[in-house]
């Protein structure tokens, strides 16, 4: 099927200019061409089919970014959303199946795929994915939805055991996820997220990792110290929720 991509994506580009066309329907070809994208073998050949079907999401959200502009802001959170469930979709769909042998003599240098999709060419694909979600959010501040379709674009690299387009580095996430205020009513989504980077990150020592979770650290203290002092019933002497003197070190944290 990969040698028909090019058809497929094309395909899929007429499909998402006409108007009226169901959201869900968008969502799960999108997810579908993505895997089949993920079944290249060569990073350097996933790159352009996976630009061009990034481009039909581009024109989603400029007809969203539109129709916040001029005052229709419930239609245009419906369409920002469907954005984010597209990308959500082909995030998804870029996973790596769990069927797929691993590499475990390390002969195809993951390295040289993390290179390639951080630091490389394909740096590219997770910036424009990145400056997506900055915009939804810089224009829909206070919906719970766009929170946390952001979050799971985030979560859906956080399972994989090799570099992919969609796996951040530690410091990307740990900078959406800190940007958030902790008196923000819409926290939970993001704090699960910091909850699955830990989880996922837990056993591993690179220095990015241990920075990353350090920043975190910092982060969840304001959290955890806002929430005191926004619910002082709890934080009594006599209370089972009290946390006299220093909430979590440092030092006390294992990585």
């Amino acid at each position: 099927m990969t040698q028909e991509l090019g058809a497929f994506v094309q395909q899929y580009n007429a499909l998402t200019s006409r108007p009226n066309v169901d959201g869900l329907v968008k969502e799960r070809v999108a997810g579908a061409i993505a895997a089949i994208i993920q079944a290249i073998p060569e990073q350097e050949a996933k790159e352009a089919p996976l630009i061009s079907l990034l481009q039909a999401v581009d024109t989603d959200l400029q007809r969203c970014l539109e129709l916040a502009s001029n005052g229709n802001a419930e239609e245009a959170e419906v369409a920002g959303q469907e954005v984010l469930r597209c990308i959500v979709a082909i995030a998804k769909g870029m996973q790596v199946p769990a069927d797929v042998p691993l590499d475990i003599d390390g002969s195809k240098q993951p390295q040289q795929d993390d290179n390639y999709w951080i630091r490389g060419p394909g740096a590219a694909i997770q910036q424009h994915v990145r400056s997506i979600i900055d915009r939804l959010m810089g224009v829909f501040p206070r919906s719970s939805e766009v929170v946390d379709l952001s979050c799971s674009v985030f979560r859906a690299g956080f399972t994989e055991l090799v570099p992919g387009p969609f796996v951040f580095p530690p410091e990307a996430v740990i900078e959406f996820i800190t940007r958030f205020d902790p008196r923000n009513s819409r926290l939970v989504p993001v704090i699960s997220t910091a909850c699955c980077f830990v989880s996922a990150h837990s056993t591993k020592n690179e220095a990015d990792v241990i920075n990353a979770l350090k920043g975190l650290t910092g982060w969840v203290i304001t959290v955890l110290q806002t929430l005191q002092g926004a619910f002082p019933r709890y934080n009594t002497p006599n209370s089972p929720f009290a946390t006299p003197g220093p909430i979590i070190t440092l030092s006390s944290l294992r990585y």
